[in-house]
């Protein structure tokens, strides 16, 4: 996904990040690893290190995150019933394709 982002200002709530032709370039290349009845489980490589760019990327691409706190879709990891590797992975962890 190649999408330039931008911080805009809510109107009178926080900041948010969003998908902007006038923003700054952000590249992430998804890779799907498990898929399960609801969800996905994928690895991410981030090509700039933007803010909230694989949230943005992921949304903006029609496959939202799940666990964010939008209020709408996506539910927690928990009540999709996936597995606990569904957490974060560092990109410090060695890969299992190394």
């Amino acid at each position: 996904v190649t999408e330039r982002l931008q911080r805009q200002q809510g109107d009178g709530g926080p900041r948010r990040t969003v998908v902007d032709d006038d923003g700054k370039h952000a590249a992430s290349t998804f890779r799907p690893l498990e898929h399960y009845a609801e969800a996905t489980l994928m690895e991410v490589e981030l090509g700039t290190g933007r803010m909230h760019q694989i949230r943005v990327h992921a949304e903006h691409s029609g496959h939202p995150v799940a666990g964010t706190s939008t209020g709408h879709w996506p539910p927690s990891r928990k009540e999709l019933s996936c597995p606990r590797s569904f957490a974060r992975r560092s990109a410090a962890s060695p890969s299992s394709s190394s």
